[in-house]
């Protein structure tokens, strides 16, 4: 009788003994994924504040690239038809690009949580961040070409500035979009999960 009752105590102290720690892994479980919820916000938070400086960045720079491209153009078809090299320095104010920022995505990236979003959001920063890379390629095949050139082929310096020019406003012109759709779409996301 003695083995019994010692045995049913030694029961019921594993039994207690197991309640606790399955009772710990699962608040330690809890809390984890509130701490996992809680840097989810804080990236989408930055990426919403990203977005806008995005957007405010390629919206400040677009209408001189597209002013820049027709300028650019019409210098380069003047050219052609005379063959008289001027340059627009009255128009020219030297380069500008937009500066485009992507720390808060690749935050998102690092912290491996972005695929815990819908998969709506998901396509849109995707198709946003594509269109920077593609932006930011734009500017590099540019600083090539320019490297390549003589400045004493002015058909070509022209040309290759009126391509850049056009490029940007293109890239610009589809960035636009792009990033105001991101920026619907996160404020969506944050709106969800609160």
């Amino acid at each position: 009788m003695v083995d019994r009752r010692r045995t049913g105590g030694l029961l019921v102290e594993l039994f207690i003994v197991m309640v606790g720690v399955l009772v710990a892994l699962a608040f330690d479980e809890w809390r984890e994924e509130q701490q996992r919820a809680e840097v989810l916000n804080n990236v989408l938070v930055a990426m919403v504040e990203e977005t806008e400086r995005n957007l405010a960045a390629v919206r400040e720079v677009r209408a001189y690239h597209e002013e820049m491209r027709d300028v650019f153009n019409d210098y380069a078809n003047r050219f052609e038809e005379t063959r008289e090299w001027a340059f627009p320095d009255e128009e020219f104010e030297g380069m500008r690009l937009a500066e485009l920022s992507d720390a808060a995505y690749q935050s998102g990236l690092m912290t491996g949580l972005l695929p815990r979003l819908e998969f709506g959001t998901l396509q849109e920063i995707s198709r946003a961040y594509a269109r920077v890379e593609s932006y930011n390629r734009d500017n590099e095949r540019f600083a090539l070409a320019t490297l390549q050139t003589d400045f004493k082929d002015a058909s070509r310096y022209l040309r290759i500035l009126n391509f850049h020019f056009a490029s940007l406003n293109d890239s610009e012109t589809r960035l636009i979009p792009a990033f105001e759709a991101l920026s619907e779409q996160l404020d969506a996301a944050l709106e969800a999960r609160h």
